[in-house]
């Protein structure tokens, strides 16, 4: 929602709004079939295995999305991979209504077509894994586990506990501020990189 204040009175003018996601989204983790998926769109599953399928328009605008492997057993590859090399990318777009099925668009193309050939000359995937996410979750998630330890000392009536938790708690939340302070358009700072799931795997290529 988009509320001016004062209300606007003027004529016809070109406004920019730049926003941080406040975390209210329906995150989700999912299945998509591969013909639902190119190298910069996914096609949501409207019963995630996790999560919740949101309807609303442009709501994971802002949020990322994380491809996390292929296959019903999550052991396809793509060509040219020994591994599959988890993909993170920024959601600058979201369709529920699109005729195809609740579409989300990336901010840059991820590093492999899911609808093309598997290392083996196969077709392309049966499916492929995916997740959505806020942005920022790495540091967030030490930050949910401090505060559900909180809430258990405060429960339980030990202030002691309780005490330190806050203050592991208030750190990592610094942190988070930190990091989002720092991303701005002048230094050019993202969170978008390219992650595995499997690092063994990865060293053992070395």
């Amino acid at each position: 929602m988009i509320r001016w204040a004062p209300v606007w009175q003027g004529g016809t003018r070109e406004i920019t709004v730049e926003y941080v996601p406040n975390g209210e989204t329906n995150l989700a983790y999912g299945t998509a079939t591969t013909s639902d998926v190119d190298s910069t769109t996914l096609v949501l599953d409207t019963t995630p295995n996790e999560g919740y399928f949101d309807k609303r328009p442009n709501v994971y605008v802002g949020a990322w999305v994380r491809l996390l492997g292929a296959g019903s057993s999550l052991t396809e590859l793509p060509a040219g991979y020994a591994f599959f090399p988890t993909q993170e990318r920024l959601i600058k777009s979201y369709d529920p209504d699109n005729e195809d099925g609740p579409k989300i668009t990336v901010e840059s193309a991820f590093d492999f077509d899911p609808s093309s050939g598997l290392h083996n000359g196969a077709s392309g995937f049966t499916d492929i894994r995916y997740e959505i996410v806020p942005d920022g979750m790495q540091q967030m998630t030490p930050v949910i586990a401090w505060r559900t330890i909180m809430t258990l000392h405060r429960i339980e009536g030990n202030t002691k506990r309780l005490n330190l938790a806050r203050e592991e708690y208030a750190a990592k939340f610094r942190d988070i501020k930190m990091t989002v302070a720092s991303l701005d358009s002048e230094r050019g700072s993202r969170f978008e990189h390219d992650t595995y799931l499997y690092l063994n795997d990865l060293w053992a290529l070395m």
